[in-house]
């Protein structure tokens, strides 16, 4: 097996902006004295590989388990906003209804106070011709009274032997 050159060394040694942020494995080169010292450097940086693989994985899995609970906890307040909702326009709904039965009361209500009115109309024109006619008929009584008077003065006065003074 030749040995890896220089150029190899240096591109697993060279720093990545991943590296700076701990998400990739830097893989700084090894000098390579023996054959076996090549296939434990090879182990070692399989070993490694499989560990940043497995960390990607235990990552990834965390990310879906924070995007699936955040996504229940979504769905959760939406069913929660629609419940709402639904008791909103339930509330509304009959707030309406009671409102149409106020308005057909206060109509029932406003049609009753204009029969009212009516009747008290009718009353108080009864009222006015029975006060006429009253007035009438004691312009009458008081007529035939007098007439009355008038016609016993008459006899009184007509009569011989019945002068009184």
């Amino acid at each position: 097996m030749d040995r890896p050159d220089r150029r190899t060394n240096d591109f697993f040694a060279r720093p990545t902006s991943m590296d700076q942020s701990k998400r990739v494995v830097n893989f700084k080169a090894v000098p390579f004295d023996s054959p076996l010292d090549e296939a434990t450097v090879a182990l070692d940086l399989v070993s490694k590989a499989a560990e940043a693989i497995k960390r990607v994985e235990v990552n990834a899995a965390e990310t879906v388990e924070r995007a699936q609970s955040l996504a229940n906890c979504s769905v959760e307040k939406l069913q929660l906003a629609e419940a709402h909702i639904n008791r909103a326009e339930a509330a509304r709904r009959k707030a309406e209804a009671d409102l149409d039965d106020l308005a057909a009361e206060v109509e029932e209500i406003e049609n009753e106070l204009n029969r009212a009115k009516s009747r008290f109309a009718v009353k108080e024109a009864e009222l006015v011709s029975a006060e006429r006619r009253a007035s009438l008929a004691e312009k009458r009584a008081n007529d035939a009274e007098a007439a009355l008077k008038r016609v016993t003065l008459a006899i009184r006065t007509q009569l011989p032997g019945e002068h009184r003074g």
